[in-house]
């Protein structure tokens, strides 16, 4: 749902905020106006409304369209503009320039989509992020997860992640050491429980009641081929 514009730059070098710019009902719908009587069909209805601190980055690239002979798309651009009850919204600016043979503008054209949504659920996801993984990593304990393709809990396209912590516990530090797959964890069970881990794990998983709990006692080759005993612990959900 993306508001329209539309300008004719002709041959000039200089962005002059003056210069009649189409804008859609739909655009200015989107900023909470109704018509060209309180967002005039000038360019400086636009600029007037850019957050201070998107302000010089919008212009600058609008300068450039604006001016360069180029025919083609520009890089998407993300800013925000003050709607007319003076609150932001963040918008995704589309601007597609085209010039005629002797390579003066004949005309550049765009759209803006409101992203505010979208924008304050990644700032949100991003806190819960931060959070967990510091949290994670105050903890003793080792985090890992595991997403079940299909149903099968040893299908090689489950994807696994393992925490810092986890990695740490044995005595590694990055994921080069020690992938995001299950044979990281797997190759280093001791052969005494692997097969009583395995067990474990698949009966717990595949008990669609939930009564059937993850919670065993088993050894680990760390990275200094020492072995050591863990508990593990897990939920199914």
């Amino acid at each position: 749902d993306a508001g329209l514009w539309e300008a004719m730059p002709g041959d000039s070098r200089t962005l002059d905020l003056k210069h009649p710019v189409w804008w859609s009902d739909r655009l200015r719908q989107l900023l909470g106006f109704e018509n060209e009587t309180d967002f005039p069909n000038r360019l400086e209805s636009w600029a007037s409304r850019l957050h201070p601190e998107d302000r010089k980055a919008a212009l600058d690239s609008m300068q450039h369209q604006w001016t360069d002979r180029r025919t083609g798309s520009w890089p998407d651009a993300q800013y925000r503009l003050a709607a007319k009850d003076g609150s932001y919204h963040w918008f995704l600016s589309r601007v597609v320039t085209s010039r005629d043979d002797g390579g003066k503008s004949m005309r550049i054209a765009g759209s803006l989509s409101d992203i505010t949504r979208s924008r304050e659920d990644e700032a949100r996801l991003n806190v819960a992020l931060t959070r967990f993984e510091l949290a994670s990593e105050m903890l003793n304990d080792g985090i890992w997860d595991l997403d079940v393709v299909a149903g099968d809990p040893v299908n090689p396209s489950n994807a696994f992640w393992w925490s810092t912590q986890f990695r740490r516990l044995l005595g590694f530090e990055t994921e080069q050491e020690f992938p995001n797959v299950l044979d990281s964890w797997a190759s280093r069970l001791h052969p005494d429980e692997k097969q009583t881990v395995f067990k474990a794990f698949m009966d717990h998983l595949m008990d669609r009641s939930g009564r059937t709990p993850y919670s065993i006692e088993y050894r680990l080759r760390c990275k200094d081929n020492q072995y050591r005993w863990f508990r593990a612990r897990g939920r199914t959900r």
